[in-house]
């Protein structure tokens, strides 16, 4: 995730009162080789990349641009997953 949209992100998921104890932070290097178990785990191709899961199971992603913006973005991802 862009070190710029960090805050912004996590006010968001305030907002949607969602712990902080329930997100992960994986700071990614230019070269996307390092950290190689969260590149790996997540298929990281591109910077920024936030991956929403629900327990396991990856419910959003939003790659290098977002769409609207980062909130309707957001918003987008876990309104669908409550409609499911």
């Amino acid at each position: 995730m862009c070190v710029a949209a960090t805050p912004v992100i996590m006010n968001i998921f305030n907002g949607a009162q969602i712990s902080s104890a329930d997100i992960e932070i994986h700071s990614v290097n230019t070269l996307k080789s390092e950290p190689r178990e969260a590149i790996q785990k997540y298929n990281i191709k591109r910077i920024p990349t936030l991956v929403i899961l629900e327990g396991n199971e990856e419910i959003g992603r939003i790659t290098e641009y977002v769409n609207s913006s980062w909130s309707e973005d957001i918003y987008s991802i876990l309104d669908n997953r409550n409609e499911g």
